[in-house]
């Protein structure tokens, strides 16, 4: 799913959104049992939340974009901080 990741990513950086957060549903659908203790997939699934919540920003999704921030912060991984800032950004409608 590191390819899905950058895959993604081509498509957000032509935004794309609405395709990019397509192939990210998709390849979150098929990682629906991943846990703590496998910490590639984990981590992997954090990124893919993280850019599932930027797809849903930009796509003016800001219920479904809280909802996966939210799930961002409990992950407690490398994007926890980023996403608790982009809760306080959508919240304060900046």
């Amino acid at each position: 799913s590191a390819e899905i990741i950058l895959q993604a990513n081509e498509y957000m950086q032509k935004s794309d959104y609405k395709l990019a957060d397509a192939i990210l549903t998709k390849a979150l659908s098929d990682m629906k049992d991943i846990t703590p203790e496998n910490r590639q997939a984990w981590s992997e699934k954090e990124d893919i939340l993280y850019l599932q919540a930027l797809c849903a920003i930009k796509q003016h999704q800001l219920y479904r974009s809280r909802r996966l921030l939210n799930g961002v912060v409990s992950m407690q991984g490398i994007h926890q901080q980023s996403a608790l800032d982009l809760l306080n950004t959508i919240k304060h409608g900046k």
